[in-house]
């Protein structure tokens, strides 16, 4: 049996801890030997990792310590394969080396940056390209970034889309969705925001574009999901700009919502909107059109690739653009029952069986060289 190392530390991270949570149990039964890194921490709030052989690292990511240790702790086998960009630096026992590279937003989207994190970024990206036998991606927009910024031959580069869990945000239950009215104080009637308050997601534009249409929109509030604090590069003008204007009353921040109640969310909500300038694929979007939720998405990076024909567009650069846009979805709802079920339609593209089933061919492959 061939043997395969996982870097799983960020299984409790958004983003990657998903796309860990969801595949890990998908491959455990495939033809590998698996064992897991992980940090201790997870074992407590994931018991199900302890099916599989344990390394123990707690080395904070990004840090020297884990740049020291964890070229040791990698056994000897087939496969190591790191989900995220963090890859070590020095020689591995591992005899090939696969890599995850979501995005390359830290070198398309520098501006937030230091010259520090530009430079971290830029180096340990272009080893995480080079030193692996192959690249997976999750959009065709991201393969054609990593080929630009990281000089890859695209031949090296699988592009396969993650999955969405369409049973647990197609499920419908009217006590859940009161339960979660009652839990966050939900307003009414509201657009729904969901993504980490990071500058490339663009908050700022779609508030501004929000209060441009304020008075036609009677009743209507933006509710915000996501990380705002111990964020590396928070979007500090969002907040500074709801506390300064008319919106300080119509929007509503939650940082962090428990993933029996998301569902709930996006079917309460009357659309939801993606303003980014940037996205590697957008998560969100799909958990949206699962559940049934009208979508207006920024024309730019993967967004269309993702949503195709379910969404309606805008540029992310002209907020009074975007404001008319939700003024179009308040007020004409035959578009918002259009976009639903369009939404549903292309929701179906996006399984975990099939992402997981992509991702043991290229691990099969590779134990093949």
């Amino acid at each position: 049996m061939r043997e395969l190392c996982i870097d799983a530390r960020m299984v409790l991270s958004s983003g990657i801890g998903t796309y860990l949570c969801n595949l890990l149990p998908l491959i455990e039964h495939g033809p590998f030997r698996i064992r897991l890194i992980i940090h201790e921490a997870a074992l407590k709030k994931l018991p199900w990792l302890s099916r599989f052989s344990l390394i123990v690292l707690n080395a904070p990511i990004y840090s020297v310590e884990e740049q020291i240790k964890l070229p040791i702790l990698i056994p000897k086998c087939d496969v190591f394969w790191s989900p995220h960009y963090n890859v070590p630096l020095f020689p591995t026992a591992a005899k090939n080396r696969l890599v995850t590279l979501h995005d390359v937003n830290h070198l398309a989207m520098t501006r937030h940056l230091s010259w520090t994190q530009r430079l971290y970024a830029r180096i340990v990206m272009k080893m995480a390209a080079e030193r692996s036998k192959r690249i997976i991606t999750v959009s065709q927009f991201s393969k054609k970034e990593i080929c630009a910024h990281l000089n890859t031959e695209p031949e090296k580069i699988t592009v396969i889309f993650p999955g969405v869990d369409r049973k647990a945000f197609l499920s419908h239950e009217d006590g859940l969705s009161s339960k979660t009215r009652q839990h966050y104080h939900l307003p009414e009637k509201f657009i729904l925001f969901v993504g980490n308050v990071k500058p490339h997601k663009n908050l700022l534009g779609l508030l501004k574009g929000f209060l441009g249409v304020l008075s036609s929109l009677e009743g209507i509030h933006l509710v915000v999901v996501g990380k705002r604090t111990q964020l590396i590069h928070a979007d500090k003008q969002a907040e500074a700009f709801v506390e300064h204007s008319k919106l300080v009353d119509r929007v509503h921040f939650l940082d962090f919502v428990e993933e029996e109640f998301l569902p709930s969310l996006y079917r309460l909500a009357i659309a939801t909107v993606i303003p980014s300038f940037y996205e590697g694929f957008g998560s969100p979007a799909v958990e949206a059109m699962s559940s049934g939720c009208a979508l207006a998405v920024s024309k730019m990076a993967s967004l269309p690739e993702v949503c195709a024909e379910a969404a309606v567009y805008f540029d992310p650069h002209r907020p009074e653009e975007m404001g008319q846009v939700l003024k179009r979805l308040v007020q004409q709802p035959e578009l918002l029952h259009e976009l639903r079920e369009k939404g549903l339609k292309r929701s179906r593209d996006f399984c975990w069986e099939k992402c997981a089933d992509a991702h043991c061919r290229v691990l099969e492959e590779l134990c093949r060289r």
